[in-house]
């Protein structure tokens, strides 16, 4: 017990220490993900900033970064949040993080108008600063791009025990919703895709907890494929690990990243400052050959090089990305993740 005590106390110490800091430091203090996420940012985003402007960023890794703006609403410990556009919509919603006006980013101009996520208050959410994208992942040992031309495909009766399923939060944000898009329904009428995706459950040979656990049942060859994340396989290509991404006929879900400011967060001319520096083309390809996280940008150059890693020029790939609505999935999530949960449960 005292033991618990002692770890608790550390906590809450290391807590309102954050807190204070994103109060009073003329600088900034960002939550990303853990990991490669938090990385990211602070070799390829804070430092270069802080060298450009003397002001200071001080990243902190989170596992959940939706929980921590939520726990310190009102006392902010973080100036700003590496955030998914389903999940900044649900914490605006909420009265959770600020609304900011466009005006004040001028490089907006060349952020595509629908990856702006406008509030109906005429705010914008946050800034657009990065996406990845949701297609089928493959063993290249045991599947192959052609196996897969479609979303339908991961339910053939040659797939069955073979396949890695997302666990119900996902399954609600990008699997259901897509499975519905391409029986003609939407993110209200989910219904639609629920045939489909039963048939995927069916063949699924585990419910994914982690990441981690993707990574490593797709490098391993324990699943022959699974829907998964762009920026992952190409960070366990890089190690080496037998696996490929591709985009079925229908498309991929396009999973955008914006940067959003808690509510009461102090020094915003710094950050104003920072989330101008994090819209320009130039971090965003930083960030890109570092992460794989692609910029969202449409002024940023690729490299050949870069290109051919992302297997197409970035304006090709962006005709065959479909994009949800994240307002609604903000409003039916609950309710979509009930039915992801109740399909599972069944196999």
């Amino acid at each position: 017990m005292r033991h618990l005590r002692s770890a608790l106390t550390s906590l809450i110490l290391a807590t309102s220490a954050t807190a204070a800091f994103a109060q009073t430091s003329p600088g900034i203090v960002m939550a990303a993900f853990g990991g490669g996420n938090g990385e990211t940012w602070r070799e390829m985003m804070g430092k270069p900033f802080t060298q450009a402007t003397s002001i200071p960023v001080q990243i902190s890794d989170l596992p959940n970064i939706e929980v921590a703006i939520r726990a310190s609403a009102g006392n902010p410990q973080y100036n700003v949040a590496w955030s998914a556009y389903s999940v900044a919509a649900l914490l605006y919603r909420d009265g959770m993080i600020e609304g900011l006006d466009a005006a004040d980013y001028p490089e907006l101009k060349n952020v595509p108008p629908q990856s702006i996520l406008k509030a109906p208050d005429g705010k914008i959410v946050g800034i657009p600063v990065q996406f990845q994208y949701y297609g089928i992942a493959f063993n290249t040992e045991l599947a192959k791009a052609a196996d897969f031309p479609s979303w339908l495909s991961l339910g053939a009766p040659k797939w069955k025990g073979k396949i890695g399923q997302a666990q119900p939060f996902i399954g609600a944000n990008y699997d259901l919703p897509m499975f519905a898009h391409i029986a003609g329904g939407t993110e209200r009428n989910l219904e639609a895709g629920i045939p489909e995706f039963k048939k995927l459950s069916a063949n699924a040979a585990t419910i994914l907890t982690s990441f981690a656990q993707g990574n490593a049942l797709l490098s391993r060859g324990e699943v022959s494929a699974l829907p998964f994340y762009s920026a992952r396989v190409r960070a366990l290509k890089r190690e080496g690990a037998p696996v490929d991404i591709t985009i079925p006929k229908e498309g991929a879900v396009m999973l955008p990243y914006m940067l959003v400011v808690p509510k009461g967060a102090k020094n915003r001319e710094a950050l104003t400052k920072f989330l101008n520096y994090a819209l320009e083309a130039a971090g965003q390809i930083r960030m890109y050959d570092y992460s794989g996280y692609i910029p969202i940008n449409a002024s940023a150059k690729l490299s050949e090089k870069q290109t051919a890693e992302l297997g197409m020029p970035l304006p090709e790939l962006m005709t065959k990305l479909y994009e949800p609505d994240f307002w609604v999935q903000a409003e039916t999530l609950k309710a979509a993740t009930e039915m992801v949960e109740k399909v599972q449960a069944e196999h």
